[in-house]
């Protein structure tokens, strides 16, 4: 298992990158959240298309309860990177659980939307929850 996670603080832009399963994803995301660069203002972009298979409902909302419930990810815009119409379906669903939990997390098929939104730039995603 390879997991990364890093942070670019000229770029605003924090990732986590897991390429196995959801265990080290979770320890990925809170040592993430433990780290003292992670500074206000800089959006976390959690890489999903790695994953050898799709999380489980349990797994989606372990996922969903470990970025809600981690006191510094709250303070940040957090996006889900996916790929495919089912792993973007299961991310929404995650940004979903997210969200009722008081999370500010987005769901996302393109890397570029992704930063740029983590970066603060308005999108209808913005003015839909609104």
């Amino acid at each position: 298992m390879s997991l990364d996670y890093k942070i670019d603080r000229a770029g605003r832009i924090a990732s986590v990158s897991a390429h196995a399963n959801l265990d080290e994803s979770l320890r990925a995301i809170r040592t993430l959240a433990s780290d003292i660069r992670l500074e206000d203002g800089i959006g976390v972009l959690i890489d999903l298309r790695g994953f050898e298979h799709a999380p489980s409902w349990e797994e989606a909302d372990a996922l969903a309860r470990t970025i809600a419930t981690s006191g510094v990810l709250r303070q940040h815009r957090v996006a889900l990177l996916a790929s495919g119409r089912a792993d973007f379906a299961l991310a929404n669903m995650i940004a979903t659980l997210s969200g009722l939990k008081g999370a500010t997390v987005h769901a996302f098929q393109s890397f570029d939307s992704a930063t740029s939104w983590l970066k603060g730039v308005p999108s209808h995603l913005d003015q839909r929850r609104n």
